[in-house]
C-alpha cells in the first residue's frame, strides 16, 4: 500500500498549478505576474503562499478573465490594437467585464463586440463612454 499525501499537500499542488496556469492563459510575464503577487498578497513567489493567499490570488485571476469562456470576453486583437487595450485598461479599473464595453458598441453602433469595431472613431467613442463612467463613479466616491 502507497502513503497518501495530506491532503493540504494535495490542495497546495492544485491550487499552484491553477495558478500559474491562470497567468499563463493570460499571458503575464515574469515582472507582472511577481507585481499581481506581490500587490494581493505581499509575496513574489507562489511557493510561499498559504491557503489563503493562494485564495486571493486565484480569485484575482479569474477577476482579471482567466477563467472567462475563450468565446466571449478579451478580443483576440486585445493585445495588438493600441485603443483595444486602452479599453481594457478602463474596464480593469471600472472593475467591469468585457461584456459592459460589448453593450456599449452594441447601444452605440449596432455591432455586438468591441472586437469587432474596424473604425477607430468607434473604438474612440466606446473609450470616451468608459471613460465618462469612470469620472462619474469618481465623483460619486468622493462625495461625502
Amino acid at each position: 500500500m502507497t502513503a497518501r499525501r495530506p491532503a493540504t499537500a494535495s490542495r497546495r499542488a492544485r491550487d499552484l498549478a491553477a495558478i500559474h496556469v491562470s497567468a499563463k492563459k493570460l499571458q503575464m510575464d515574469r515582472g507582472t505576474y511577481e507585481a499581481m503577487l506581490m500587490r494581493v498578497s505581499g509575496v513574489r513567489s507562489s511557493a510561499d503562499l498559504n491557503a489563503a493567499g493562494r485564495a486571493k490570488v486565484l480569485a484575482e485571476l479569474q477577476r482579471l478573465g482567466a477563467g472567462r469562456d475563450p468565446k466571449r470576453g478579451r478580443p483576440a486583437n486585445a493585445g495588438n490594437e493600441p485603443m483595444i487595450r486602452k479599453i481594457e485598461a478602463l474596464l480593469a479599473e471600472l472593475k467591469a467585464p468585457w461584456a459592459y464595453a460589448d453593450k456599449i458598441a452594441q447601444q452605440m453602433f449596432g455591432i455586438a463586440f468591441v472586437a469587432w469595431l474596424r473604425k477607430p472613431e468607434q473604438l474612440r467613442a466606446v473609450i470616451a463612454a468608459l471613460d465618462a463612467r469612470r469620472k462619474k463613479l469618481e465623483q460619486l466616491e468622493s462625495k461625502p
